[in-house]
């Protein structure tokens, strides 16, 4: 029989693994943008809602300036309106070491990584209420950072999507693969973002087991 292309202990530890890996803390830092629709800050707020003790979620309302987000943190999600802090807020949890990311209502708008278009749209947005500099700039400082696309989610609230947290959900299991199992057992939504994924993952090793063992059945046990 061929050399088998895995290291069965590994896999089995592994699985073995996962009940742990499944009870682990996690924190959250929640952070709501008070020009969000109030659909989308219910439904993050229900998303992220937990009984379970080992999951702590700090709800954060962002003001005038980039909140001091609590720190150890395992993710920062945003729900975002108009306010021109989200990309700064962002960077400040990546800053820390926290993947962070913003979801928004499907067909709002919003800026994304073109930081000279989005310090020139904050300027003007910002200015008829604060004022300006001798440059004819905004005051607030950093305000308007763009935001990656990749982490920009639109969530569909109009119920034209079966699965409108999907997309969120497997930005998080990919993004955040430390503690994406237990995650998914405290907030529901990532069950099923966190299935498909591990369920790729697993196609992709059985195809490789498939290949190399060509005795009929022989590859079924380790498939299954």
């Amino acid at each position: 029989m061929p050399k088998m292309p895995l290291d069965v202990k590994k896999l089995l530890d592994s699985v073995a693994s996962l009940g742990q890996e499944r009870d682990v803390p996690v924190a959250v830092d929640l952070v709501i943008d008070p020009t969000a629709g109030d659909a989308l800050i219910e439904r993050m707020l229900q998303a992220f809602e937990s009984q379970a003790t080992g999951a702590t979620v700090n709800d954060i309302v962002l003001g005038s300036t980039v909140p001091d987000l609590p720190v150890p943190c395992d993710l920062c999600v945003i729900a975002g309106g108009d306010s021109m802090l989200l990309g700064d807020v962002a960077a400040a949890a990546r800053a820390k070491g926290i993947p962070a990311v913003v979801a928004i209502a499907r067909g709002e708008t919003y800026f994304a990584e073109d930081k000279k278009g989005a310090q020139l749209y904050a300027n003007e947005t910002i200015k008829a209420n604060i004022g300006t500099n001798a440059a004819g700039t905004a005051v607030i400082p950093t305000v308007g950072k763009g935001i990656p696309f990749e982490d920009i989610i639109d969530i569909d609230l109009n119920g034209q999507t079966k699965h409108p947290l999907s997309e969120l959900g497997t930005w998080i299991v990919t993004k955040a693969p430390a503690k994406r199992v237990a995650m998914a057992n405290y907030f529901p939504f990532l069950r099923r973002p966190l299935s498909l994924e591990l369920i790729k993952s697993n196609a992709i090793q059985n195809g490789a087991i498939g290949v190399v063992f060509f005795v009929p059945g022989a590859d079924m046990p380790l498939i299954t």
